[in-house]
């Protein structure tokens, strides 16, 4: 009985190594494809998804200087590869706070849009009593690391665009049933702008056009109003 045993174990033992050599050499030969999430991972070093990471909002946080007598507080970028925005937005800050020449004023700052690659800033400085004394715009290609000013959001076709926006404006003000207080502004890379979802927003600061009773005015210019061309910064928000 006991040779009778160990020949049916080892035939039974042969029978399991042949399984498992058949099933192994299957395996073998099959052609190795990655699981779907290692795809999905491998996806985000695409170029294309670099860019749409990049445009995703960037993390702010505040810092602090003083110059020209006047304390300001600003916006620095936290992510990494923003060094030339970050000293782009410093500047623009600095040069503001010195402009506006008010010994033991302030300047501070709203985000008023922070995506798709590109970053809008309304700077304020304000005097010891808190009254706002001037106001500007600080937009910037995040992209690029550099400020941006309203050519650039038209590109090449920029010239032909500031008809239409006096057009707009004069428009506005029909609707609003409004008269504009004193002749229109004439739009050039002074012109105060934010971005803003779908176009921008042109800046008009208290009774430079309108009459209103304290605050900013704005007016959204749709990026479907105006005639652009690809290169303008305009493209990435219609």
């Amino acid at each position: 009985m006991s040779g009778k045993r160990t020949a049916l174990y080892r035939l039974a033992l042969v029978a399991l190594v042949a399984a498992l050599s058949v099933f192994c050499a299957c395996k073998v030969d099959e052609p190795y494809r990655r699981p779907s999430s290692y795809a999905l991972d491998q996806s985000l070093f695409s170029q294309d998804q670099e860019q749409a990471i990049v445009r995703h909002p960037l993390t702010l946080i505040s810092k602090r200087l003083t110059t020209a007598g006047c304390a300001v507080r600003y916006p620095y970028v936290c992510d990494d590869g923003m060094d030339a925005l970050n000293v782009a937005v410093h500047m623009a800050f600095t040069e503001f706070a010195e402009a506006c020449g008010t010994d033991g004023g302030r300047v501070a700052y709203s985000v008023e849009f922070n995506r798709y690659g590109l970053l809008s800033l309304i700077m304020t400085c304000s005097a010891g009593s808190g009254k706002v004394l001037f106001t500007d715009t600080a937009n910037f290609d995040t992209d690029a690391g550099k400020r941006v000013y309203l050519s650039s959001c038209f590109g090449q076709a920029a010239e032909g665009v500031k008809e239409r926006l006096t057009e707009l404006l004069s428009a506005e003000a029909e609707a609003r049933g409004t008269k504009p207080i004193g002749a229109l502004p004439e739009f050039d890379d002074s012109t105060p702008f934010v971005f803003t979802y779908g176009g921008i927003c042109l800046i008009f600061r208290e009774y430079e056009v309108f009459p209103p009773e304290a605050g900013l005015e704005k007016l959204k210019v749709p990026a479907a109003a105006v005639d652009y061309s690809q290169d303008g910064l305009i493209a990435r928000l219609k």
